[in-house]
């Protein structure tokens, strides 16, 4: 095996320079004038390829002796994956492409040549080494001043330019705070105000330093079915905003053609149907509804991918899960959201709140957990104070102050 040289792939001029090379080396090597130009032409343009992908490669090419001809292998090598397809496939007198390598890739290129009359004279590797570093220490020398040149001349404007970019930075920053904000004030503008009669319902909804996709709501469906529900869209941002906002006042409004708004199992049913992800920038969202009759006392729930909700009813041992049975909203149509029911006691106390409540990361570390939070809850029964004050105060204390990563939304509803 006889090492020939290397070509760095890494300018503009490269890919040209690769052509020109492979094409002398063949020709040199006693190869068909037809097939040297395809082989060369397919080199550089592989090549280009390599420089796309913005790492820097090379290509190597190595001689073999055998028997009665001449194997010339090219290793194009990159650490970026190689490109999918190359023009050097399917060329007569391609021997071999192989794909290989750890950490790097590797394409190999095998090319048999007839061996010459006289054998493999050194003159012929020379010939053919000199195609490979034919460029001059010259074009170099030139090659680096120019380089230099335009360094100094980007280093002149570089302290302008930093400045101008900062400008840019702070002014887009001042902008995009601005516009979450008026998110924020536009998704807490639609919570409905407390109640009072015949049920006590409040809220409270702390916003993340990103706009989050909580959304609460609660309203009368008739004189006799209140309705509430609190959703949590996938991820941060605008997109996960307008679809939490979107799902609320279909809610609100009561447009689910040829549903009732009083069954939580149709409600989710319909909702799953209507806000499949792939319709909706694959956003999923978990809910929890319910609807509560003040005449019967009965309260009908159901839920798609969220934690339970938690009632404290006077005289029981511990608190009441309202769990969420459903599957996340939006994953896969026809899905059953089964609806669970209960009476609730006079005295009654109820939280619905998103999991911004209790997963509170601090250093890194997960430090108030659902389980965490069901025994704090516990300790409440006999309090006076808000369940949903108690909780927030909680989650402040656990994270060490008042800004959260997500959205921490919680309606507290007192049956009297």
């Amino acid at each position: 095996m006889i090492e020939l040289g290397t070509m760095q792939i890494r300018d503009e001029e490269a890919p040209v320079q690769i052509r020109v090379k492979v094409l002398g080396l063949l020709v040199s090597l006693g190869a068909d004038e037809v097939l040297a130009t395809r082989v060369a032409t397919a080199a550089s343009e592989l090549s280009h390829r390599y420089q796309l992908l913005g790492a820097e490669s090379r290509c190597r090419c190595v001689l073999h002796n055998e028997y009665s001809s001449l194997l010339v292998e090219f290793r194009f090598t990159s650490a970026h994956p190689h490109p999918e397809t190359t023009d050097l496939e399917g060329i007569a007198g391609v021997m071999r492409m192989g794909r290989n390598g750890t950490g790097t890739d590797e394409l190999v290129v095998q090319i048999k040549l007839p061996m010459p009359r006289d054998g493999l004279s050194k003159r012929a590797i020379a010939r053919g080494r000199e195609r490979i570093l034919q460029r001059s220490r010259r074009e170099l020398m030139d090659e680096l001043r120019a380089k230099n040149a335009e360094l100094e001349a980007y280093n002149e404007t570089l302290e302008e330019t930093v400045a101008e970019r900062t400008r840019e930075l702070t002014h887009a920053n001042e902008q995009m705070a601005r516009d979450l904000s008026a998110g924020s004030e536009y998704v807490q503008g639609l919570i409905p105000d407390p109640i009072e009669e015949p049920v006590r319902v409040d809220w409270r909804y702390i916003p993340s330093s990103s706009l989050g996709g909580d959304t609460i709501g609660y309203h009368w469906i008739d004189d006799d079915h209140l309705a509430l529900y609190l959703i949590d869209v996938t991820g941060h941002g605008l997109d996960s905003a307008l679809l939490a906002v979107t799902v609320m006042n279909v809610l609100r409004a009561g447009s689910l053609a040829g549903v009732d708004m009083v069954d939580p199992d149709r409600v989710l049913f319909a909702l799953n149907n209507s806000f499949q992800a792939h319709h909706h920038g694959m956003k999923f969202f978990t809910i929890w509804y319910g609807v509560y009759q003040p005449s019967t006392r009965e309260l009908v729930w159901s839920g798609g991918g969220h934690h339970p909700s938690i009632l404290i009813s006077p005289g029981t041992e511990a608190p009441a899960m309202l769990e969420a049975t459903g599957p996340l909203i939006g994953a896969v149509e026809d899905m059953d959201f089964p609806a669970e029911r209960c009476t609730v006691a006079p005295g009654s106390r109820m939280a619905i709140f998103s999991d911004g409540v209790f997963e509170i990361i601090r250093d890194n570390d997960l430090v108030w957990t659902w389980e965490g939070l069901v025994e704090f809850v516990d300790t409440l029964r006999g309090a006076k104070v808000p369940l949903a004050d108690a909780l927030l105060q909680e989650a402040e204390r656990i994270k060490g102050d008042a800004s959260f990563d997500d959205d921490v939304s919680i309606i507290e509803a007192v049956f009297p």
